[in-house]
């Protein structure tokens, strides 16, 4: 192999006849992709690895390994290797943009069998870099020959697209954007950024919702828990490249879905108390209304080319921090008796028994009766619900509403504008249709250019503190329940020393 490589070195000093730079690196590729089965059998060539090699079937790596076996060729000689056919713009090795991407998949995929994972994320990000220049090249030539500004060039894109005997619907959102949002979802995976799963494809019909309320305060566990996984700045640099690209294919949906996804990923993920200012996010104040300001315009894009349902997912689960029920007036307060005060109320006076002593010292003192919240069937009752927005521009609730258990309540929508970084108290009016034990369970908020969710109710200060190791940690599915580390794992080398904890929600219970 060091031959074959000593050759195509050689050739390129001659200046009359060079061979493509795209030869060497397939070539490099080729040897170290053969070496890395060699060096996952340990240096064993059975006739497993040879079916893979030829047949490319898949490959067990052998469960037990002898003591005096050693890995030849060994993983740092493959990756020195492998890099030989890294190309850098500014080398030998300049390549074309297609040229170079392929080459990158290529030696990303090689890094990923070997379990270099940090160095595939570096090439993975690398192929943003090389795709992002020229998206935005090629939509300016597309807007240019179709004579329109690249800025509005995407609503002839997608005239274009809809139109069934043009044939291009087909080409762009089966293959174009499914590619490129499956190669986007595999950068942030590999980068630990936790994604919800909401396809493009999904949003336009209404029914489909991700709506899970018993998974609220897991998914609020679980995006605390991934802010401890790797580099905060990096993934917000990927998001960020994430967005851009979307923007340039142009893929709406995508950069509705990244811009949140990196809203929720530079916030701070807890539930501060009132005393607390570790709430901020991670960016700046600009950026922040930037992305805020983008969302809003691409909703109002979306609805303007027809995709009426088109909506972000809100990047935040503390949005509702209390609730109470307020005091009605005393004079319509209803007064409790005690059952011995009813059934006095219906006997004679002139049998009732009396004591003739005015004053009985060994009499136990009644307490007090305790005055519980309660609502009065039929009649408006008035609930305080305290509201939080940790980011530094407004959150605008186009409707909120209360839902109970036991009783049915009327609550007509309501709408509010939470002020940037604060927490704001809003009162709802409804109207109990019916006897029995109230319970608030839960709101339910619309807020502008965000699907309808429903929120839990955390009135206590929540941050996830638990020894977090590196290792203890595992890049979940956040459709999947999440699985809490345990103290005893024996799988892993760095260990919790206590279990982790979700916020607990709070319920709200009347008579």
């Amino acid at each position: 192999m060091n031959n074959v490589l000593n050759l195509y070195g050689r050739a390129w000093t001659f200046t009359e006849d060079k061979i493509p730079a795209v030869s060497f690196c397939d070539s490099t590729i080729r040897f170290a992709k053969i070496l890395t089965p060699l060096n996952i059998s340990h240096g064993c060539l059975s006739d497993d690895v040879l079916s893979h090699l030829v047949m490319q079937t898949a490959l067990s790596p052998p469960k037990i390994r002898e003591a005096d076996s050693h890995s030849f060729p060994s993983k740092s000689d493959i990756s020195i290797l492998l890099f030989r056919a890294y190309p850098i713009p500014s080398s030998v090795l300049s390549l074309s943009v297609s040229d170079r991407t392929a080459t990158l998949a290529a030696i990303a995929a090689v890094l990923s069998e070997l379990g270099y994972y940090r160095k595939k994320a570096l090439v993975l990000k690398d192929i943003m870099s090389a795709l992002l220049p020229a998206l935005v090249q090629a939509r300016k030539d597309g807007a240019a020959e179709m004579g329109v500004h690249p800025a509005a060039s995407l609503a002839s894109l997608n005239a274009i697209s809809r139109d069934p005997s043009s044939g291009f619907s087909s080409l762009i959102y089966d293959d174009a954007e499914q590619g490129m949002q499956a190669f986007l979802a595999l950068v942030c995976q590999t980068f630990g950024i936790l994604l919800q799963h909401n396809s493009p494809q999904s949003d336009d019909d209404p029914t489909i919702r991700q709506d899970s309320l018993s998974l609220s305060s897991e998914l609020a566990l679980r995006f605390a828990v991934f802010r401890l996984y790797g580099v905060q700045d990096l993934k917000i640099d990927v998001l960020r490249s994430c967005i851009n690209i979307c923007e340039a294919l142009p893929d709406i949906a995508g950069a509705l879905h990244y811009s949140a996804s990196l809203l929720r990923t530079a916030g701070s993920g807890i539930a501060p108390g009132p005393e607390s200012s570790n709430g901020f996010p991670a960016i700046d104040l600009d950026e922040q209304v930037r992305l805020a300001n983008k969302i809003s315009r691409t909703i109002s894009a979306a609805q303007h080319l027809g995709l009426k349902h088109l909506e972000a997912e809100y990047w935040e689960e503390f949005l509702i921090r209390g609730m109470g029920v307020l005091s009605i007036r005393h004079s319509r307060t209803p007064t409790l008796h005690d059952r011995s005060e009813l059934e006095d109320a219906g006997t004679i006076d002139g049998t009732k028994q009396k004591n003739p002593f005015i004053y009985n010292p060994f009499l136990e003192s009644k307490s007090p009766a305790t005055t519980e919240p309660m609502v009065v069937e039929n009649e408006i009752a008035t609930f305080e619900v305290i509201l939080q927005n940790l980011y530094d521009f407004d959150v605008k609730i186009e409707s909120i509403i209360l839902e109970s258990e036991g009783v049915k309540l009327d609550c007509p929508d309501h709408e509010t504008t939470i002020g940037p970084y604060r927490i704001q108290t809003l009162h709802i009016s409804v109207i109990p249709r019916g006897p029995g034990s109230l319970t608030i369970t839960n709101c339910r908020v619309k807020i502008r250019g965000c699907r309808v969710r429903t929120f839990q109710i955390f009135s206590e200060p929540w941050a996830l503190k638990a020894e977090v190791k590196g290792r203890s940690l595992q890049l979940l599915d956040a459709v999947k329940p999440f699985k809490h580390p345990q103290a005893n794992d024996q799988t892993s080398k760095n260990k919790l020393t206590r279990p982790l904890s979700a916020p607990k929600a709070a319920l709200l219970a009347l008579k």
